[in-house]
């Protein structure tokens, strides 16, 4: 098992890889914007550790990233 972290999970393509990593085990955690759309993850919200950050704040990306640790880090996140 890894503990991943993945941004733009709220997103098509990470709200699937979600649902994959979860089938094989894995620790989830998913950094979302404050204001996000939560209706792709909420069938697994319970499931997945959900953190609220701006991408743009560098300073609470680190605090959540080094409280989280991950193995993996996905990032699929974009402005659109």
């Amino acid at each position: 098992m890894k503990r991943v972290i993945i941004t733009g999970a709220t997103g098509f393509i990470g709200s699937n890889l979600t649902r994959r990593l979860l089938i094989d085990g894995h620790e989830i955690h998913l950094l979302v914007r404050e204001r996000y759309q939560p209706w792709r993850i909420e069938a697994v919200k319970a499931d997945v550790h959900v953190h609220p950050v701006e991408m743009t704040d560098q300073e609470s990306l680190i605090r959540v990233v080094s409280r989280i640790r991950p193995d993996w880090v996905f990032h699929l996140s974009a402005h659109g």
